[in-house]
């Protein structure tokens, strides 16, 4: 027959045992149920205690929940600084990626061009028609009225334009949202050192 182990058995009677205040000394003296209504002597002050009996034995705390109190808040700071850490992992990640697209979004920006805007087009024009003579001024209006006035399509200098305002609002948006994940790093990095400095203090 196998016989239990020692670390087989102190737990079991770790579970019984109840945790008795020493009305002496207040030393947490560690009573089995098979103490209840005896006298013992607190292990602290070495003083005569009376131990409550069974059904008031019960209602005290017991030794583990006493013991393990410490670790519990152990384990509770330990989840904090996990969870800050994931927290930190995942800004710090959002804001490398936006910070990254800002770049490019702004370099792509940058290298186009805008060929010209609707004042300078508008002032070209102008510039043309005082310069032409009267038989060219008719045929442009003949032309004018034959063709559509509706335009087919922006003109070539709108659409570079457009294109190199989209790049800039996307690199303005991803600088943006970078800002506020690393806002949120540093953040979650604080409250760490802050549940730290107080699981210390505590």
């Amino acid at each position: 027959m196998v016989q239990p182990s020692a670390h087989e058995i102190l737990p079991k009677l770790s579970h019984s045992m109840y945790s008795l205040t020493c009305p002496h000394c207040q030393h947490a003296i560690p009573v089995a149920p098979s103490k209840a209504g005896q006298e013992m002597l607190c292990p602290e002050c070495q003083r005569a205690v009376q131990v409550p009996k069974l059904g008031q034995l019960k209602s005290l705390p017991r030794v583990d929940s006493v013991e393990d109190g410490g670790g519990r808040r152990e384990l509770g700071a330990r989840g904090l600084s996990d969870s800050s850490s994931i927290v930190f992992v995942i800004c710090a990640l959002i804001a490398t990626a936006c910070l990254l697209v800002a770049g490019l979004c702004g370099i792509r920006w940058y290298l186009i061009e805008s060929q010209t805007t609707t004042e300078e087009h508008v002032a070209l024009l102008a510039e043309q028609y005082s310069k032409a003579n009267a038989a060219q001024l008719i045929r442009e209006y003949e032309q004018m009225e034959e063709l559509d006035i509706d335009i087919g399509g922006p003109y070539g200098y709108k659409v570079t334009q457009r294109e190199k305002d989209d790049w800039g609002f996307n690199a303005l948006m991803a600088a943006i949202v970078g800002s506020l994940a690393f806002v949120g790093a540093l953040v979650s990095v604080a409250k760490s050192r802050d549940k730290s400095t107080e699981n210390l203090t505590s």
